[in-house]
């Protein structure tokens, strides 16, 4: 998914169409304290004692480490000369992390073995934004990006990647923006991105696309016209998953949902804070976003109260996990190091 989620917070509760308890709600896990602003952009659960997080310190890279008890960082080399916006993994032994050099000339890929963080080459000119990693040998990256027109005559397309264990296969041309890619496994993958515009936020149409073993099959979706970053999860071939704005409603989430014989509209309400950043939570419902949770039968607004960053202090969650079997969920981001300084610091946050 591409880095930024949310929605920037100075805190002040929200009065939702139903708000999370106090006491079970997010909980602030940990906090950096360094006079250069550092953030993370993305997270990956594997496991409730496993878990990655990247970002940037400063102009370089910042990774960190979950074993259970603790988060700290881990050095990995080079990492002065590149930032990280994106963190998946198949295993503890299959981690990647991606992102772009700090001079913008180039893609950076990087992967865990269990033991050592490696870069690993991408192909000329790819910049991954969206990334899904099935196993060590079935990766998927986006790549090159180009349009000509512009507004909704634009005519867009992305180039995808395919890396099977050596080498990088592709490109697997789509004729859209592509904003994130999903998978349940090698025969369930989908794309989602934008078409009738070149640059976000649009508005757009939301279209959707997914790999037949040969190519990109374009999917029907009855979505409406649309703005933002649009995102994807995909369960399994009868639960998927996808998220946008509303473009004739600012600031009005939507979800779509198919259970393999048609999909279902869910609007979000305007007291509802959502945002890309779409995981499922574990019994039926999703996340948009770290402050906006669909049970699957109503929405729970899920701002945390002054007291969870700081009073006055603008905070915000752009990366979310959930750990695997469990409901809990890893939220990271930034928060203020002040109410009024500039620098900020990193936040890591957990629910509940």
């Amino acid at each position: 998914m591409a880095a930024a989620l949310g929605v920037t917070l100075s805190v002040s509760a929200s009065a939702g169409v139903a708000q999370a308890a106090g006491g079970g709600g997010w909980q602030r896990g940990y906090r950096s304290t360094s006079g250069t602003s550092n953030q993370l952009y993305s997270v990956a659960a594997i496991s409730g004692s496993n878990a990655w997080a990247v970002g940037s310190w400063g102009r370089g890279a910042l990774v960190m480490h979950w074993n259970g008890s603790r988060w700290s960082r881990v050095t990995v080399a080079g990492q002065a000369s590149f930032y990280l916006t994106q963190v998946a993994a198949s295993s503890a032994g299959n981690v990647w992390a991606f992102g772009n050099t700090n001079n913008g000339l180039a893609g950076v890929a990087l992967r865990w073995d269990g033991s050592l963080w490696q870069r690993v080459p991408l192909p000329a000119g790819a910049f991954p934004d969206a990334a899904a990693v099935l196993s060590g040998s079935d990766v998927w990256i986006s790549g090159q990006q180009s349009c000509t027109g512009s507004g909704s005559a634009a005519s867009c397309q992305t180039g995808m990647y395919r890396w099977n264990g050596s080498s990088w296969a592709g490109p697997y041309l789509v004729p859209a923006l592509v904003n994130t890619i999903s998978a349940a496994g090698a025969g369930h993958i989908w794309l989602v991105g934008e078409a009738g515009t070149s640059q976000l936020p649009g508005p757009y149409r939301l279209v959707a696309y997914q790999w037949s073993g040969q190519g990109w099959t374009s999917v029907r979706v009855p979505a409406p016209r649309s703005s933002g970053p649009p995102d994807l999860q995909v369960v399994s071939r009868s639960d998927v998953w996808l998220y946008s704005w509303l473009a004739a409603k600012p600031q009005r989430g939507y979800l779509l949902h198919w259970n393999g014989t048609g999909w279902r509209q869910i609007d979000a309400p305007a007291a509802i804070a959502t945002s890309d950043g779409l995981i499922t939570d574990g019994q039926g419902g999703v996340w948009a976003g770290p402050w906006a949770h669909w049970t699957g039968r109503r929405w729970l607004g899920t701002v945390p109260g002054p007291s969870f960053a700081g009073n006055l202090n603008s905070f915000d969650l752009r990366g979310l996990a959930r750990i695997p079997g469990r409901t809990t969920v890893w939220g990271v981001g930034e928060v203020s190091h002040s109410p009024t300084s500039p620098i900020w610091d990193t936040l890591i946050a957990r629910y509940p």
